[in-house]
């Protein structure tokens, strides 16, 4: 009889734990080191991967962190409205940084753009716009977000905005949880 308390107390332990875990780490958010191990740089645009290709591989939640790791000597991170994203206008910015391990907490839902502190490595490709999902949001499908003709040809391809997949490719890591909670808690009423 004192072992099948001893498990209930157990389970029902195991049980909050696993629930308060879930909370934080839906609260906390993830960090994505922009460019992946190349970090950000200007050579990545001329790379198999670029900037939008590698945008389009997250999802962005408000709470999710931006990790840019550069030489502080050589480049910066400006954080810039859509106008000049798409002229890499340097001189006007919402946010600049030039610390070489910039970590921006993204704490707005919508669109931002980052473009390079260079003018010329901008236009080569060193920047890309994402657009932020609020923590709530479950009905986003993804879209593409090109930007309007510009008077002359530019070799950088269009930026692309990420935003979350449609629910059913999100489901499977739902489902897996839910089915392992589920488990649980079978398990539990066994031991009951």
């Amino acid at each position: 009889m004192a072992i099948m308390r001893f498990e209930s107390r157990s389970c029902a332990a195991l049980m909050l734990f696993l629930s308060f875990w879930a909370a934080v780490r839906s609260v906390l958010g993830r960090e994505f080191v922009v460019g992946g191990q190349r970090g950000w740089t200007a050579s990545l645009a001329g790379s198999n991967l670029n900037y939008s290709s590698w945008v389009l591989r997250h999802r962005y939640y408000v709470g999710d962190k931006l990790l840019f790791n550069y030489q502080a000597e050589m480049s910066s991170v400006l954080e810039v409205n859509r106008q000049h994203f798409d002229s890499c206008d340097v001189t006007s910015f919402l946010a600049s940084y030039n610390d070489g391990q910039t970590q921006i907490t993204l704490s707005n839902p919508g669109p931002h753009w980052f473009i390079s502190g260079d003018a010329s490595q901008c236009q080569q490709g060193q920047k890309f716009g994402i657009v932020v999902l609020a923590r709530t949001h479950h009905h986003i499908s993804h879209i593409e977000i090109t930007p309007e003709a510009s008077p002359q040809p530019s070799p950088v391809p269009p930026p692309i905005i990420a935003m979350a997949p449609t629910p059913t490719s999100a489901a499977p890591s739902r489902t897996v949880s839910a089915m392992l909670l589920g488990l649980l808690l079978l398990g539990c009423w066994f031991l009951l």
